[in-house]
């Protein structure tokens, strides 16, 4: 929390170097674009290519004074693979929690979560 208050204009857009096209998970990246081209038929960042789309979206970024381009924490954080994304934010613990399709008095149906568990299915705790 220090880190992300001591910008007053946020993290998202920080240029992580190294980090690319290669880091993002492409099928995820896909199903966003189709959400986003659902609700939003016309619009023109439909034709353009991922590098492309992430850029005006503000997940990929290219510094214009050192030429150093690559994804932002955002694009990172929104679309990373599971081993970058650890990679950099090492302190970071996912965890997903589907509530749909509850049965009972379960908590949730699935779970997926990165603090070596891994994938457990409908708990009721």
């Amino acid at each position: 929390m220090m880190l992300r208050d001591a910008n007053e204009a946020g993290n998202d857009g920080l240029l992580l170097e190294y980090y690319t096209m290669d880091d993002i998970d492409i099928p995820t990246l896909e199903r966003f674009r189709q959400m986003f081209q659902n609700l939003h038929p016309e619009h023109q960042w439909n034709s353009a290519g991922h590098k492309e789309f992430l850029t005006n979206f503000g997940g990929y970024t290219r510094d214009r004074r050192t030429g150093k381009e690559g994804l932002t924490m955002a694009g990172l954080l929104m679309f990373g693979k599971g081993l970058p994304v650890r990679e950099r934010f090492d302190n970071l613990r996912m965890d997903y929690i589907d509530k749909s399709n509850l049965i009972g008095n379960q908590r949730y149906s699935d779970r997926f979560h990165t603090m070596g568990l891994g994938k457990t299915t409908c708990s009721t705790l």
